[in-house]
């Protein structure tokens, strides 16, 4: 016969890192997930806010580990599992763990654009290693997720006035305020001057934010 888990008790602790926009949002997600079980034996005994995130306390190891993997799924970013021994089972002897599961959420997320040794890049998709567009050859390209956190700049795409179309697509570059090609060169743009169309810049380079 099973023992019933008391209020307080946790096998396990999933550290949620870097959770873009509101920390309670990730909060919510993992109580929906808590819910969606309907287990007694699965359920939340502490939250504990800390620097970059919050530490959620749950009864159950084996859960903690599935839903730090589905975040990571879902989201992207680091995701490690570390377990230590802190007791031992009266009966049969069983060697009991407690398992820490961290989830650090990338620093961007798909859609976003990023800078990578001067060459623009939409991120396609976030794992060990991640997908990108490379914006101004058009093709896509696969990095090591490790290797882009060393050396990458998040950028914002902003909205420009067209000024020319001919010889190739050029637009105002917003900060100069001088007239500038747009990378990939186009010669066959369907914009007209004076239209305002999104692009992404980084110091004298202009791409197209597809």
């Amino acid at each position: 016969m099973k023992t019933a888990k008391h209020a307080k008790y946790y096998e396990s602790i999933l550290q949620l890192r870097n959770p873009s926009g509101d920390v309670d949002d990730m909060v919510h997600r993992v109580v929906g997930a808590v819910n969606s079980q309907n287990a007694a034996d699965i359920f939340i005994s502490k939250k504990k806010k800390v620097t970059n995130g919050v530490d959620i306390y749950l009864s159950s190891n084996r859960f903690a580990v599935e839903i730090g993997r589905d975040l990571f799924r879902a989201f992207g970013g680091e995701f490690k599992v570390t377990k230590k021994l802190f007791s031992q089972h009266r009966l049969t002897s069983r060697l009991l763990y407690r398992v820490t599961v961290l989830f650090r959420m990338a620093p961007f997320k798909v859609g976003d654009f990023i800078l990578l040794e001067d060459e623009a890049f939409k991120v396609l998709n976030i794992a060990k290693i991640v997908l990108l567009e490379n914006l101004g050859a058009r093709h896509q390209v696969e990095l090591a997720y490790k290797a882009i956190l060393r050396n990458f700049e998040k950028l914002g795409p902003v909205k420009v006035v067209v000024s020319k179309i001919k010889p190739h697509l050029e637009v105002i570059h917003p900060k100069t305020f001088q007239s500038v090609p747009v990378l990939p060169i186009d010669k066959s743009s369907r914009f007209v001057p004076g239209e305002k169309i999104r692009v992404i810049f980084s110091e004298g380079n202009v791409w197209r934010a597809a």
